[in-house]
């Protein structure tokens, strides 16, 4: 940053660009709460605190000020879902022969499997990245244009990559040791995508700030996610049955019923990934009661 004076300090130099309002701001003018932060945005922010009827309204509060970035989220898994439609059908054709030919089924089952899965992990990791980003921003009132966005989101893409394989090995141990682990390091690392972006951190350091983050809370944050899920998991169902329904049609049927699918479950998946990032900025402190972003 180049030299600059405070404004309130005019003798004194500045070392900190607010991230919030772009004041400059010397050391003694810098929030003790958030060192991003000059002393009068940290003094509009509160303290961290979770509230569940809260932070579920104010989800469905910042979707619905924003349909465009559910719009997107849902336009780009429906084109997702169109470019991987051979790996899809091949993996139907397979499930087809199993009862008759097994051999067969699972020599043409496992490479579309596997190549599903590749695919899925890069575009989870790419899109959640994004939106995660977009939210971040929505919630502290900032815009951006698009690409500046879309860059910022590629640049974490990856350690969003190892960060889901990460959660997946830890969680998959949990929950083979007892259920109860599994839920517990489930609810204390859910806050682990937020924090690898909006920070941004790595995967490891991102799961020790989602431990942090929830220490005092997890009974809260439990409850969010168990709404949040309970809607999501709802979604799916619904889709997955309209999905099963279909696919007897033929190719036809089974285009449109993952079309379908996929647009259905990216309003489950927004809806979660918004309840994570708000519970992350509040349990940060980030977040400012009496504004209207949030």
């Amino acid at each position: 940053m180049e030299t600059a004076q405070c404004p309130k300090h005019p003798f004194a130099t500045a070392t900190l660009t607010c991230a919030r309002c772009g004041s400059f701001a010397c050391p003694s003018c810098t929030s003790t709460a958030d060192a991003t932060l000059c002393a009068d945005c940290g003094a509009r922010f509160a303290t961290a605190s979770l509230d569940v009827g809260d932070t579920l309204q104010q989800a469905f509060q910042v979707l619905l000020r924003h349909p465009q970035a559910l719009l997107a989220f849902g336009v780009a898994s429906v084109v997702f879902g169109l470019a991987t439609m051979p790996l899809t059908l091949s993996l139907t054709a397979a499930q087809k022969l199993a009862a008759t030919q097994p051999f067969e089924a699972l020599a043409g089952m496992m490479p579309a499997w596997l190549g599903i899965m590749v695919a899925s992990s890069v575009f989870s990791a790419v899109s959640y990245s994004i939106f995660v980003l977009f939210l971040g921003d929505a919630l502290a009132g900032r815009e951006r244009p698009f690409g500046e966005l879309a860059r910022e989101g590629l640049g974490r893409a990856l350690p969003m990559l190892g960060l889901n394989l990460l959660l997946g090995l830890v969680l998959g141990i949990g929950f083979m040791l007892c259920f109860v682990p599994g839920i517990f390091l489930g609810t204390a690392l859910a806050l682990a995508i937020p924090a690898l972006v909006l920070e941004p951190a790595g995967p490891i350091d991102s799961l020790t700030l989602s431990w942090e983050r929830t220490d005092g809370h997890r009974w809260n944050v439990f409850f969010v996610m168990l709404v949040g899920g309970a809607i999501f998991m709802a979604v799916a169902f619904v889709s997955g049955i309209g999905n099963l329904v279909l696919q007897p049609l033929g190719t036809v049927g089974t285009v449109v019923g993952t079309t379908v699918a996929n647009a259905m479950n990216s309003v489950g998946i927004t809806l979660f990934l918004s309840l994570l990032v708000i519970c992350y900025q509040r349990l940060s402190g980030r977040w400012s009661p009496g504004a209207e972003s949030r």
